[in-house]
């Protein structure tokens, strides 16, 4: 007899990465490295055939790397803190892309809801 143990939170947190990693050109997952839900969020946009970075804080980021994508989806695994979240999407939004634009600068956003600590969070993917 096989069980499924993965609780409906995780399985849909795991359903958006699917869905946002086949609309962008590349994923953030923020979480710590070892978590093993984090890395699952990760393995999956790769799956997807996203470039996929899992990172802890903005600084795991490279400007120069990021800046060769013209849209980014953001995740983050169940018990990664807002901040650390919100400090991925400022320095996203800080990068200058390839056409001379920072992220901060493009006037449409995606919106993407992501359950952060039980707490409807909304952050976006640049742009869309």
């Amino acid at each position: 007899m096989i069980k499924n143990t993965i609780c409906g939170s995780t399985h849909e947190r795991q359903n958006e990465v699917r869905d946002l990693a086949r609309k962008v050109d590349a994923m953030v997952i923020v979480g710590g490295l070892h978590s093993g839900n984090t890395a699952r969020l990760a393995e999956i946009a790769r799956e997807c055939g996203a470039p996929t970075y899992h990172v802890e804080t903005e600084s795991d980021l490279n400007p120069q790397e990021m800046s060769r994508y013209s849209s980014v989806g953001i995740s983050a695994g169940a018990s990664t803190p807002n901040w650390m979240i919100r400090n991925v999407v400022h320095f996203l939004e800080s990068v200058v892309t390839s056409r001379g634009l920072t992220r901060g600068s493009w006037r449409k956003y995606c919106w993407l809801d992501l359950l952060i600590a039980s707490i409807s969070t909304r952050l976006w993917a640049l742009p869309c």
